[in-house]
């Protein structure tokens, strides 16, 4: 068992298994997830019972599925200095609440209409969007406005060299 990941693409997380075959804890979740949607869809379409919700069992194996996703391939939430990028893990998570509500609402939905959403979810998915333009924008005019550090002498001989 190792901590740190010597592939390219790895989970970013623990990892069980040998230079051939690795398995990571964010494959895990995600395996379980699929599961667990599978499960419930397969229970659901015999009719076996009435009284469970099994929209909240699929929107739980959804859920899993992308939070593992987060640990399967971390550099998703990650920025260009490969640090964890708070801005992106927000809009993650209120995607993957989004996701959750909608498909644990539609579920059992017979039309179009039973999926409608307060209009107050659009107000916080704008938000985050519009959140993650800004931060964008604005760090893309703090490396522009940013003092350049002063050329040694070393530098400028070899610019002159070149020339």
């Amino acid at each position: 068992m190792t901590t740190k990941n010597e592939n390219n693409f790895g989970s970013g997380f623990l990892e069980f298994g040998t230079d051939r075959f690795t398995i990571g804890g964010g494959t895990i979740i995600i395996i379980i997830g699929m599961l667990v949607l599978l499960l419930s869809a397969t229970i659901d379409s015999f009719d076996v019972t009435d009284h469970f919700d099994f929209g909240k069992l699929a929107a739980t194996g959804i859920l899993m599925i992308m939070i593992g996703m987060a640990f399967r391939f971390p550099s998703l939430l990650k920025d260009d200095n490969h640090g964890l990028s708070t801005m992106r893990l927000v809009v993650f998570m209120i995607i993957a609440v989004f996701v959750t509500v909608v498909l644990k609402i539609g579920w059992d939905a017979n039309s179009f209409d039973v999926l409608k959403i307060d209009s107050n979810w659009t107000f916080i998915i704008i938000a985050a969007l519009t959140g993650k333009a800004v931060q964008a924008i604005g760090t893309t005019i703090a490396e522009k406005i940013k003092p350049s550090t002063p050329k040694t002498e070393k530098e400028i001989h070899k610019d002159d060299e070149k020339k």
